[in-house]
């Protein structure tokens, strides 16, 4: 009875001390570089891929394009800011915390994708009650692990992460450089290209050539712009040349035009007046006549209709009635 009475006394005592812990807090890495390379990556982060040797983090690559990939379980995937002001793993990802910002853990997610599970810049997490506990002796059972900013710190230490950095920003500014005066088609492009590498050393070679596209960019644009007026001046002479003879050919259309008009309008007149018995109109045949009018045997119906003669069409012109009033065709 007695030893059982210790037993439980040391594992309350243990438990006691593990809650009164507070899990490490979060603290900011040692003293930042005084950056003396003026770049800022695109996406506003490096990514740095780490390798743990004999205790001891070394850096294997640093890009500032997230191409990076962790191959090997004793391997990190660290996402910098541009600024230094957070280091944090680049997991695979996204496995939410389940208490606070610790995750919780077994044999099904510690698998060879990047988690905080799989990290070993992951710790247990402080016993909070007697489950926990328990459940951090026992190797088989759920566990609750956080990352953990000292081992961060450690990697970063270890590796002497910023100035590891710092010492590629070269590398990493003229490759920029370098791809955004591949891509640069335009005298806007070149231009800014100019304008932005202008004090740089290492792009005079580049700079050279940017200044010589920018002319020859410049040149093609002039040239463009001699042809079209070129073209126009060519266009207004052409213009003003065949000018009076498409006002002659215009007056030929118009005064053709009224001529036809003139004939129609007289064989219309001729139709009108030589109207009788037996004639076949628009809407059908004369039937009955007057001075005014003529009843038509309407073509589609066995009905008959007074229309009157000025408003009569020769056969063909087209016959509409709407809501049982005649619509007489457009005449001029």
């Amino acid at each position: 009875m007695l030893y059982k009475t210790m037993f439980y006394a040391l594992i309350l005592s243990l438990f006691i001390s593990g809650c009164s812990s507070q899990q490490q807090a979060l603290r900011a890495p040692t003293k930042l570089p005084q950056s003396k390379i003026d770049y800022a990556p695109v996406s506003g982060y490096y990514f740095v891929l780490i390798q743990k040797s004999k205790q001891k983090w070394k850096i294997l690559q640093i890009e500032d394009k997230p191409f990076l990939k962790r191959l090997h379980k004793n391997q990190e995937l660290l996402l910098v800011t541009q600024t230094y002001s957070n280091v944090y793993p680049l997991f695979d990802s996204d496995i939410k915390p389940e208490r606070g910002n610790e995750y919780l853990c077994d044999d099904s997610n510690i698998t060879a994708s990047y988690t905080p599970c799989s990290s070993a810049l992951s710790l247990n997490s402080k016993a909070k009650n007697l489950s926990d506990y328990f459940n951090n002796m026992s190797k088989d059972s759920k566990k609750y692990k956080y990352v953990s900013k000292s081992l961060i710190n450690q990697a970063i230490s270890d590796t002497n992460l910023y100035e590891a950095i710092e010492s590629k920003k070269n590398i990493f500014k003229y490759a920029q450089c370098e791809e955004i005066f591949h891509t640069a088609n335009t005298i806007e492009d070149f231009n800014e290209f100019v304008i932005t590498y202008a004090d740089y050393e290492e792009a005079k070679p580049l700079l050279l050539l940017a200044l010589q596209n920018l002319q020859n960019l410049k040149d093609a644009d002039e040239k463009k712009k001699q042809d079209a007026q070129a073209l126009k001046r060519n266009y207004q002479d052409k213009y003003k040349k065949s000018e009076q003879q498409l006002e002659r050919d215009n007056l030929y259309l118009a005064k053709k035009e009224q001529n036809s008009i003139d004939d129609y309008a007289k064989k219309l007149k001729l139709f009108r007046n030589n109207l009788q018995v037996g004639v076949q109109t628009n809407c059908g045949t004369v039937v009955e006549i007057d001075s005014k009018k003529a009843n038509i045997s309407l073509s589609s119906t066995n009905n008959t209709i007074w229309i009157e003669r000025v408003k009569l069409f020769p056969k063909g012109d087209g016959c509409r009635f709407v809501k049982g009033r005649y619509i007489a065709p457009p005449s001029f």
